[in-house]
Protein backbone atom coordinates (compact mmCIF):
# COMPACT_ATOMS: atom_id res chain seq x y z
CA UNK A 1 0.00 0.00 0.00
CA UNK A 2 1.06 3.35 -1.04
CA UNK A 3 0.82 6.83 0.70
CA UNK A 4 -3.02 8.04 0.41
CA UNK A 5 -4.12 4.75 -1.01
CA UNK A 6 -7.58 3.19 0.33
CA UNK A 7 -7.18 0.63 1.80
CA UNK A 8 -9.46 -2.77 2.29
CA UNK A 9 -8.64 -3.88 5.31
CA UNK A 10 -6.65 -3.22 8.85
CA UNK A 11 -2.78 -3.68 8.04
CA UNK A 12 -1.22 -6.97 9.90
CA UNK A 13 2.11 -6.63 10.63
CA UNK A 14 4.31 -9.81 11.53
CA UNK A 15 7.13 -8.19 14.67
CA UNK A 16 8.57 -11.64 14.70
CA UNK A 17 11.22 -10.69 11.95
CA UNK A 18 11.65 -7.52 14.04
CA UNK A 19 12.63 -9.48 17.09
CA UNK A 20 14.75 -11.82 15.69
CA UNK A 21 15.90 -10.83 12.20
CA UNK A 22 18.56 -9.06 10.35
CA UNK A 23 19.24 -5.13 10.84
CA UNK A 24 17.39 -5.44 6.68
CA UNK A 25 14.49 -7.49 8.37
CA UNK A 26 13.98 -4.21 11.10
CA UNK A 27 13.80 -2.08 8.48
CA UNK A 28 11.19 -3.66 6.31
CA UNK A 29 9.22 -4.33 9.61
CA UNK A 30 9.59 -0.48 10.54
CA UNK A 31 8.80 0.62 6.85
CA UNK A 32 5.37 -1.41 6.79
CA UNK A 33 4.64 0.36 10.43
CA UNK A 34 5.29 3.77 9.52
CA UNK A 35 3.13 3.02 5.46
CA UNK A 36 -0.10 2.00 7.96
CA UNK A 37 0.40 4.33 10.56
CA UNK A 38 0.34 7.50 7.59
CA UNK A 39 -2.28 5.70 5.72
CA UNK A 40 -4.42 3.97 7.68
CA UNK A 41 -3.64 5.51 11.41
CA UNK A 42 -3.69 1.79 12.89
CA UNK A 43 -2.36 -1.50 12.57
CA UNK A 44 -2.75 -5.32 13.95
CA UNK A 45 0.67 -6.10 15.64
CA UNK A 46 1.24 -10.23 15.28
CA UNK A 47 4.15 -12.27 16.66
CA UNK A 48 5.00 -9.12 19.11
CA UNK A 49 6.26 -11.55 21.89
CA UNK A 50 3.49 -10.60 24.36
CA UNK A 51 2.26 -13.75 26.20
CA UNK A 52 -1.88 -13.99 26.01
CA UNK A 53 -1.81 -14.31 29.96
CA UNK A 54 0.02 -10.98 30.31
CA UNK A 55 -2.26 -9.36 27.63
CA UNK A 56 -5.36 -10.31 29.62
CA UNK A 57 -4.23 -9.12 32.75
CA UNK A 58 -3.48 -5.69 31.34
CA UNK A 59 -6.64 -5.32 30.00
CA UNK A 60 -8.59 -5.82 33.08
CA UNK A 61 -6.61 -3.70 34.70
CA UNK A 62 -7.21 -0.96 32.13
CA UNK A 63 -11.05 -1.65 32.74
CA UNK A 64 -10.46 -1.11 36.41
CA UNK A 65 -8.36 2.08 36.26
CA UNK A 66 -10.62 4.01 33.30
CA UNK A 67 -13.63 3.11 36.15
CA UNK A 68 -11.77 5.09 38.86
CA UNK A 69 -13.22 8.49 39.21
CA UNK A 70 -11.80 11.41 37.08
CA UNK A 71 -10.12 12.77 40.54
CA UNK A 72 -8.18 9.24 40.67
CA UNK A 73 -6.85 9.55 37.39
CA UNK A 74 -6.23 12.95 37.42
CA UNK A 75 -3.31 11.65 40.28
CA UNK A 76 -1.43 10.24 37.39
CA UNK A 77 -1.94 13.15 34.71
CA UNK A 78 0.71 13.35 32.21
CA UNK A 79 3.18 17.00 33.02
CA UNK A 80 5.86 18.44 31.20
CA UNK A 81 8.28 16.77 33.91
CA UNK A 82 6.84 13.32 33.18
CA UNK A 83 5.92 13.58 29.73
CA UNK A 84 6.67 9.69 28.45
CA UNK A 85 4.16 7.97 30.93
CA UNK A 86 0.92 8.07 32.47
CA UNK A 87 -2.93 9.61 32.37
CA UNK A 88 -4.29 11.89 29.58
CA UNK A 89 -7.43 12.84 30.01
CA UNK A 90 -10.37 13.56 27.05
CA UNK A 91 -9.27 16.08 24.69
CA UNK A 92 -5.60 16.34 26.21
CA UNK A 93 -4.10 14.83 23.35
CA UNK A 94 -5.03 17.18 20.46
CA UNK A 95 -4.31 15.94 16.61
CA UNK A 96 -7.26 18.96 15.83
CA UNK A 97 -7.50 22.04 17.44
CA UNK A 98 -10.86 20.31 19.23
CA UNK A 99 -8.23 17.85 20.91
CA UNK A 100 -8.90 13.87 20.99
CA UNK A 101 -12.03 12.86 22.60
CA UNK A 102 -10.38 10.01 24.30
CA UNK A 103 -8.55 8.94 27.16
CA UNK A 104 -5.29 6.68 27.58
CA UNK A 105 -3.00 5.62 30.18
CA UNK A 106 0.86 5.38 28.26
CA UNK A 107 3.90 3.46 29.75
CA UNK A 108 6.38 1.66 29.12
CA UNK A 109 8.36 -1.56 29.56
CA UNK A 110 10.11 -1.37 32.93
CA UNK A 111 14.00 -1.16 32.89
CA UNK A 112 16.48 -1.44 35.56
CA UNK A 113 18.62 0.93 36.15
CA UNK A 114 21.54 -0.52 35.03
CA UNK A 115 20.18 -0.90 31.55
CA UNK A 116 22.26 -0.43 28.52
CA UNK A 117 19.38 1.72 26.76
CA UNK A 118 19.53 3.91 30.14
CA UNK A 119 23.00 4.45 29.99
CA UNK A 120 22.93 5.09 26.16
CA UNK A 121 23.26 8.96 25.71
CA UNK A 122 19.47 10.63 24.33
CA UNK A 123 17.90 8.15 26.62
CA UNK A 124 16.47 10.86 28.97
CA UNK A 125 12.75 10.50 28.06
CA UNK A 126 12.75 7.30 29.74
CA UNK A 127 10.88 8.53 33.02
CA UNK A 128 9.98 5.38 34.43
CA UNK A 129 6.59 4.49 35.03
CA UNK A 130 3.71 6.11 37.61
CA UNK A 131 1.09 3.74 38.89
CA UNK A 132 -2.18 3.87 40.97
CA UNK A 133 -2.26 2.99 44.76
CA UNK A 134 -5.79 1.90 44.66
CA UNK A 135 -5.93 -0.47 42.04
CA UNK A 136 -7.15 -3.95 42.78
CA UNK A 137 -4.91 -6.95 41.67
CA UNK A 138 -2.22 -3.97 40.54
Amino acid sequence: MEKNEPFTEIPVIDFGPFLNGSIEDKKQVAAEIGRACRNVGFFYLKNHGIPQELFDRVLTQSKHYFALPLEEKMKLKKTDANFVTGYNPIYNEKVSRLGDYKETFDFVRELPPDDSYLQMKGAVVYTGNMWPENLPGK
